[in-house]
């Protein structure tokens, strides 16, 4: 899950075009892409996580 949150039309929830989730080996990976603080984050299960500053 990622997306933007604000009014602009980047990457609107509704396309689900960025944010993946990898599982190598038992090791959980979420690559955000570009995102807001999404409320999904907090139930991620990863081990790391590639977030945009």
């Amino acid at each position: 899950p990622a997306y933007n949150l604000s009014a602009k039309p980047y990457h609107p929830k509704s396309k689900s075009w960025v944010g993946y989730i990898l599982d190598l080996g038992g090791t959980r990976i979420y690559h955000a892409g570009d995102t807001d603080d999404i409320p999904e984050m907090k139930k991620l299960k990863v081990d790391i996580a590639f977030l945009p500053i």
